[in-house]
């Protein structure tokens, strides 16, 4: 796929078309939600936000358990400030692949921004005993424990940097 927006919109079109036309099977062994996937995320680098969300959903609606094309849509969702949206698609990819950091990362961030704080926590936590030298993370987990007024705990990880 080259960078002329026309050509990898034309490309869009024949692949909405193909995912209305062609059995599941060969959607899923064309790998048509992911070309949409990587489309829309091509439309996004344009501003056209409202075909991209088009591209993204029908990828969802043909391959609905890929934890790849579900991030890829939960981190728009982030982008567009529709946390809700986003907390939804990253808790099935949780289902899906239970030790998704990045997803176990980007939900404890949005349940941060959205208010559910203790959850946030827990998720932060769970990902730091998986890897334990993620700076990330730790940065994220001292943040909460200062927001919640718990210095010095905020303190003995900051420590133990």
């Amino acid at each position: 796929m080259d960078n002329d927006p026309f050509n990898y919109y034309s490309e869009y079109l024949e692949l909405i078309n193909k995912a209305h036309t062609l059995p599941p099977a060969l959607l899923l062994e064309f790998k048509i939600a992911d070309n949409l996937c990587k489309i829309g995320q091509k439309l996004i680098e344009e501003n056209r936000t409202d075909l991209a969300m088009t591209a993204f959903k029908e990828a969802i609606q043909i391959n609905p358990e890929d934890p790849i094309i579900l991030n890829v849509v939960a981190s728009f969702y982030i982008q567009l400030e529709e946390d809700h949206k986003a907390e939804k698609l990253l808790r099935k990819v949780i289902i899906i692949d239970p030790d998704n950091l990045q997803s176990m990362n980007a939900l404890a961030i949005v349940l941060f921004k959205i208010g559910q704080i203790e959850e946030a926590e827990k998720l932060l936590r769970s990902s730091l005993i998986i890897n334990p030298d993620d700076e990330f993370v730790r940065k994220a987990l001292i943040m909460i424990l200062l927001k919640t007024d718990r210095n010095d705990e905020a303190g003995e990880l900051l420590s133990k940097q």
